[in-house]
């Protein structure tokens, strides 16, 4: 029995729909919800995330994604709070930082890198489900 040309069609964009899937690719996406750690709290959404430092905040508008190895690096901005009462309109800058590290199970660890200075802010660990311990700037 012969096997019509619109089934071997069919198949052929199913492959070729699967090979640009999330589930035919080499990445895979960051777990959504809270995330926490020693002076960080991550907050992970299908379209970023915002992060809470102590003294400081993040926020990274592209999804978090990881590839085959645990890898992550994604850009977004890094915004530095002051001590005192902010002022009505005033806007704390926001330098581009680039987000990289690495996660294992439920815990990712990272560095945060301003990307015009390639200064280090630091590096922290997350843990899913895990309480932060924030210290903000009163």
């Amino acid at each position: 029995m012969a096997v019509p040309l619109r089934f071997w069609l069919g198949v052929l964009l199913a492959i070729h729909s699967g090979a640009n899937s999330p589930s035919g690719s080499s990445e895979s996406r960051v777990a959504t919800g809270g995330w926490g750690g020693p002076h960080v709290a991550l907050t992970v959404t299908e379209a970023g995330a915002h992060l809470e430092f102590d003294c400081a905040s993040g926020e990274i508008n592209e999804p978090l994604t990881i590839d085959r190895s645990g890898n992550l690096a994604v850009d977004g901005v890094f915004i530095r709070e002051r001590h005192g009462p902010q002022r009505v309109g005033e806007e704390p800058p926001k330098d581009p930082a680039r987000y990289s590290g690495k996660i294992d199970g439920n815990t990712l660890t990272f560095e945060v890198t301003l990307t015009e200075s390639k200064q280090s802010v630091g590096t922290f660990t997350v843990t899913r489900g895990r309480e932060p311990q924030v210290f903000k700037c009163r």
